[in-house]
């Protein structure tokens, strides 16, 4: 084990600075070793030499399903060759390692809450391998995994963690996901009745941050919740089974998603006017809220699917009358069997509502892609949007802004000694941490700010023990 700690506190991770400034020093860290998981039973005589020296010694003689070693607390020495890259690298979150069979599907659990559903066969031929997990869900972990929470092409997210998952045969060699194959991830949820969150994957900039794009497979409950008319001043709802569009062609879905990822609760609603009926379909009125006239006319595509149904409840003295569909992301329904028979065993002790007690307590996304996976939801501010711009003194300082009054840090980017953040809410409360390293020490920052257009400058720096770095870090931005 100890050989195993040597070898990865040595290996250097990607660097998500693009400055490299020379020097080295060695210092002591208290930390967390990686912890070693064991889903299904299996024969270690297949495994690596590095694997081998990863797993307890009582595994190795005593076949069994499941354990788990505790973290053990341990002094790792530091090597400081390259700035901030180096800090990044030490202090970034330790995987944890879990050994599974896909022979059968299993469920593994992370330290942080995170649960993952890994369906049989889920990586085709490859069975036994090893998956490694990161749960990146603190202030200072975001800095330290060089992650910002905004898409790739500017727009704000609000996250309710962050993951990295990869996945490695025995021998080392990265493997992927099956074509068709999904991991089923439960995101425990920050607060109660919050919903609107979907799965990210990862987009690494220039500057070797992850940055986030949607993925629009990523959500299978997205579903037609319920349609009310309103004809003769009378309110009529209708309820549907959780229509999952089997009518639309994969691109009118993925479009009529796209358009409501302004979803923020568990449930949207459109308003339309229906003038009348032609050929038993609706007919509505040009004058509506909605200006995109692709994704009106899939609205009405679906609105007509489901309610000619009930159109012999109508009379012509009925039009024009408003029509409101209603739209859902609560939830994910139980579809798969496997899934919904361990899912009932290992989350009720074998109670279906208990179960379903626990998904409530969770976000319930898919994932087709390994890498990092961010359980966001956009971040829909109607303020002019601003950038804001940091005078550094030198080339050897980044910044990270902290939002206060929700889950979002979005990391600058810089040019020479200028950083610069796009395109955030013009008035947003928040707070700026800076941090650098010189001549051996590390340094951070902090102002606390409203967003506008004037420049940032001249923020004081404090030096700040490698001990007490990530405490600091949270102290600052809560």
């Amino acid at each position: 084990m100890k050989n195993l700690l040597l070898i990865l506190i040595t290996a250097l991770l990607v660097s998500c600075s693009s400055n490299i400034e020379t020097g080295k020093d060695e210092i002591l860290v208290s930390t967390e070793s990686d912890s070693l998981k064991v889903g299904n039973s299996i024969d270690t005589a297949s495994f690596t030499d590095l694997e081998k020296d990863s797993i307890p010694d009582s595994l190795k003689t005593n076949p069994i399903k499941s354990i788990q070693t505790k973290p053990q607390s341990t002094l790792k020495t530091i090597q400081i060759k390259h700035g901030l890259d180096s800090v990044y690298d030490s202090f970034s979150t330790q995987s944890q390692k879990f050994i599974v069979n896909t022979e059968e599907s299993s469920f593994i659990e992370g330290n942080k809450g995170t649960s993952i559903y890994i369906p049989q066969d889920a990586f085709g031929e490859s069975k036994k391998m090893v998956i490694k997990l990161k749960e990146s869900n603190s202030k200072a972990s975001y800095l330290f995994d060089c992650l910002s929470t905004q898409t790739a092409d500017g727009h704000q997210l609000e996250t309710a963690g962050m993951i990295k998952i990869e996945a490695f045969e025995l021998n080392g060699t990265p493997i992927n996901l099956a074509k068709g194959k999904e991991l089923t991830i439960h995101f425990p949820k920050m607060k109660e009745n919050e919903n609107g969150f979907r799965i990210f994957n990862q987009s690494v900039n220039k500057d070797s941050v992850v940055e986030w794009i949607e993925n629009v497979n990523g959500i299978k409950d997205f579903y037609y919740r319920s349609i009310t008319l309103n004809p003769r001043g009378e309110l009529w709802e209708y309820r549907f089974s959780k229509d999952t569009f089997p009518y639309l062609s994969s691109k009118e879905k993925a479009y009529l998603q796209k358009n409501l990822k302004d979803i923020v609760t568990n449930r949207i609603e459109f308003l339309l006017e229906v003038t009348g009926r032609k050929d038993a379909l609706f007919t509505f009125s040009e004058r509506n809220d909605i200006d995109d006239k692709a994704f009106l006319m899939i609205l009405k595509k679906v609105i007509n699917h489901q309610t000619n149904r009930y159109m012999n409840n109508l009379k012509s003295s009925d039009f024009p009358f408003r029509i409101y569909p209603m739209f859902s992301n609560g939830g994910i329904p139980f579809s798969n069997e496997e899934y919904k028979k361990r899912f009932i065993k290992k989350y009720g002790n074998g109670d279906e509502k208990k179960a379903k007690d626990f998904e409530l307590r969770n976000y319930v996304l898919r994932t087709n892609q390994l890498g990092w996976i961010n359980c966001d939801r956009f971040y829909n501010d109607p303020r002019t949007k601003v950038n804001l711009n940091i005078l550094a003194n030198s080339t050897n300082e980044d910044y990270m802004l902290y939002f206060n009054k929700f889950q979002s840090a979005i990391r600058a980017k810089k040019v020479n000694k200028r950083s610069v953040i796009k395109e955030i809410p013009k008035g947003a409360q928040a707070t700026l941490l800076g941090i650098k390293y010189e001549d051996g020490k590390i340094f951070l920052g902090k102002k606390d700010l409203k967003v506008s257009t004037k420049p940032i400058e001249k923020i004081r720096f404090k030096e700040v023990s490698f001990e007490n770095l990530s405490d600091k870090i949270e102290e600052l931005v809560n």
